[in-house]
């Protein structure tokens, strides 16, 4: 995993920690797989406001592909392109 890769993660851990002290239900998860993904996990937040949280990885400096998805009451922001997994 390179340390371009790491740096992200960490932003996004920092991200859900900051929202979570704005008040925001927000979660980090290092284990998704979305549609279409084959098994393949990323990271990504299950989140109340998708436009807070892409707009925070944006200050971030974090401009990658993000994909979203309804969980019934929250939402899932996910990004393939960022994975702890060597073959995600």
């Amino acid at each position: 995993m390179s340390n371009n890769t790491l740096s992200k993660i960490q932003k996004m851990i920092d991200i859900s920690n900051e929202m979570k002290n704005d008040g925001y239900a927000c979660e980090f998860v290092d284990d998704y797989s979305g549609r279409g993904m084959f098994g393949k996990t990323c990271c990504g937040f299950i989140i109340d406001d998708i436009f807070e949280v892409k707009y925070r990885m944006r200050e971030k400096g974090i401009k990658v592909k993000a994909v979203e998805d309804d969980m019934g009451l929250s939402h899932i922001v996910y990004y393939p392109s960022i994975s702890f997994s060597q073959r995600g």
